[in-house]
């Protein structure tokens, strides 16, 4: 019997080698503040625990392949049931190799996921937070103004007010940021496997925007691929397919027992693959409805990002005009500062959903990642 058992020394292999060079070695918290994505992805695979769950499961298996039957050729002719046997365990060890390295797989493109989109949003985070400031040291300067003109009859108390309170929904906001980039800090060092974050920054990830359709990927062959690429329905086929070789055994294993007494009768055993059949096909159903519901969902991503990018030509045209409004003297320094925080406020905006976008995408492009953000 030939057993492809996968080897888990080649698994790691595969994987560090994408996200690694030459002379690469892992990065001390220490020597740099600099945090850059490819050191993330090879410290997360370090330190996650379910990639070593997986390999354990992998040195079991490589255990198992290994241990010697002690049952000469001449014996499987004596003793059928044996043969058997033999023949599920045989099935049952392919199955757990081909499904471990699934499972291996998975987790390592899921970890890729999380730690991009928790590049992406720190960054976004960042760039909110310093947008915002710059919108509340404006908002307090025109507070200022305000509370001078109320002071001197040339403004109502009721504008002050709704002054004040711009202003202090503004700091709530930023406070509101602040304590989502805290916490998205402890997410990336729950990623990473880490208790010590001394990173001051994160790389910044280029956002590669690209429209769905340009791919050429239909949902349905994405369907396809969502099946053969699925850790769980790969288990769940391959258990219709031991249960269905039980079915052809059976047979054999009451000729070597001489009885049928603790053996599931056939017909049990059939009923049984027709309840994993339809479970099959429901999983395989709800995976094609997530598939076509990202589908969409990233169509209307587009929509909204083509909407705002409209929007960004529009006030790009509006501050163009400005510009030369402020050079004949017919509006203040402020009026285009207050357009230019717009456009910034704007920027953030499209940026964030590209983000978000791009996100998607990669789950859509790999479907086993389907649920993870």
């Amino acid at each position: 019997m030939n057993f492809n058992i996968i080897n888990r020394t080649k698994l790691i292999g595969v994987f560090t080698a994408v996200v690694m060079f030459a002379g690469f070695t892992l990065p001390s918290f220490a020597d740099t503040q600099l945090l850059t994505y490819q050191d993330a992805i090879q410290i997360a695979l370090k330190n996650n625990r379910n990639l070593t769950k997986i390999s354990d499961q992998l040195d079991k298996l490589d255990e198992q392949y290994s241990t010697p039957t002690g049952a000469p050729p001449y014996i499987l002719l004596i003793k059928p049931g044996l043969s058997a046997q033999l023949t599920q365990r045989s099935q049952k060890l392919s199955n757990a190799s081909q499904t471990v390295k699934l499972q291996f797989e998975a987790v390592a493109d899921g970890l890729e996921l999380q730690i991009k989109a928790s590049f992406y949003k720190v960054n976004l985070l960042k760039d909110s937070i310093d947008m915002k400031n710059k919108k509340l040291l404006d908002a307090e300067d025109k507070h200022r103004i305000l509370s001078l003109k109320y002071r001197n009859g040339m403004a109502s108390k009721f504008e002050v007010e709704q002054s004040e309170i711009a202003l202090s929904e503004l700091k709530e906001g930023i406070k509101a940021e602040q304590i989502s980039l805290e916490k998205e800090i402890q997410n990336l060092k729950s990623i990473l496997g880490v208790t010590v974050f001394n990173y001051n920054e994160l790389e910044e990830l280029p956002i590669e925007y690209s429209l769905v359709d340009d791919l050429h990927l239909k949902p349905e062959y994405q369907a396809a691929k969502a099946v053969s690429d699925s850790p769980s329905i790969m288990a769940q086929k391959k258990s219709i397919e031991e249960a269905e070789l039980a079915v052809v055994l059976t047979p054999l294993s009451i000729a070597s027992a001489g009885t049928d007494v603790g053996i599931t009768p056939v017909n049990v055993q059939k009923s049984d693959i027709k309840l994993k059949d339809t479970e099959l096909r429901n999983a395989k159903d709800e995976l094609y409805f997530t598939i076509v519901s990202t589908y969409n969902n990233i169509k209307t991503l587009e929509t909204n990002i083509s909407q705002m990018e409209v929007q960004l030509e529009n006030l790009n045209n509006n501050i163009d005009a400005m510009q030369v409004r402020l050079k004949a003297g017919v509006v203040s320094q402020r009026d285009l500062d207050n357009l230019l925080i717009m456009k910034e406020e704007l920027l953030v905006g499209i940026k964030s959903l590209k983000a978000n976008h791009t996100m998607m995408l990669m789950q859509y492009q790999k479907p086993h990642l389907l649920g993870l953000s």
